[in-house]
């Protein structure tokens, strides 16, 4: 059986041990918050006294790569160029500099999700740009993301699937075959939340501006090529709001319209 610890420190903080014995030997995992260290514990149990499969000691679920070999973009778009035959020098020099001057700002990354590290500070760290960015969130959204990263270490995950790890689509599509086999009417994916999202704020009348700041588009025309179409759909606010800017305004009760001499 597993047990629960108060560890209480210098500054007044409290952390909460798991302990137990394994093969003879004690074994243990910190928590900083009491809700944490017993889910653990009981995944300690659920797993007959052992640390839990995928789980690495202060980091938690580890997955393995899904990829071995994997490279950053512009390194795998250079080593292909340089393979290329059948095209001279300089063609050869014209598609290393569109890969320079297209995708050097991308951060090479895994598909492990939002860091709790990175809601707690507001900021996301956007595909397009190496630097970071502030994005508003609500009060509501504030307490809730403060609910969901509560206890966790800064590289924990925000949006978690059952065990705690990434969400991926590997455990994303029997979550949304199990929700359409209740009524889902379709079948999103991942990204289409993302997708989702910018519908919302087109329909608000978000200018695209804000949207590609918020979206981290290094170009305002990534996002116009992209959800374009969907702007389509105010084209009445926009007439409106020309034959509102060019109609001459009715006449006031007691007064007439005179021409000019």
């Amino acid at each position: 059986m597993a047990s629960i610890v108060e560890r209480p420190k210098k500054s007044g903080e409290i952390t909460y041990q798991v302990k137990w014995r394994q093969d003879g030997e004690w074994e243990s995992e910190r928590f900083g918050d009491p809700d944490a260290a017993e889910q653990f514990k009981n995944l300690v149990e659920a797993h007959g006294g052992q640390w839990p499969h995928g789980w690495v000691r202060g980091r938690g679920f580890v997955e393995p790569d899904e990829k071995p070999g994997d490279m950053p973009f512009v390194k795998w778009a250079t080593r292909y160029i340089d393979r290329l035959t059948g095209i001279d020098i300089h063609t050869r020099e014209d598609y290393h500099s569109e890969v320079r001057l297209h995708f050097q700002h991308l951060v090479h990354t895994t598909t492990a999700g939002l860091s709790a590290s990175s809601l707690r500070s507001r900021t996301w760290r956007a595909v397009a740009s190496p630097q970071r960015m502030p994005v508003p969130m609500s009060q509501s959204a504030r307490s809730l993301a403060r609910r969901l990263t509560a206890g966790l270490p800064p590289e924990g995950h925000v949006f978690r699937a059952a065990m705690g790890g990434a969400w991926r689509h590997a455990n994303w599509k029997p979550a949304v075959a199990a929700a359409v086999a209740k009524g889902l009417p379709k079948r999103p994916r991942i990204h289409d939340l993302r997708h989702t999202h910018v519908a919302w704020l087109i329909a608000a009348n978000i200018p695209l501006p804000a949207i590609q700041i918020r979206l981290g588009h290094e170009s305002i025309q990534t996002t116009v090529d992209r959800y374009g179409h969907l702007v389509r759909s105010l084209d009445g606010d926009i007439t409106a709001a020309v034959e509102a800017a060019m109609s001459v305004p009715a006449p006031r009760a007691g007064m007439w319209l005179v021409a000019g001499g």
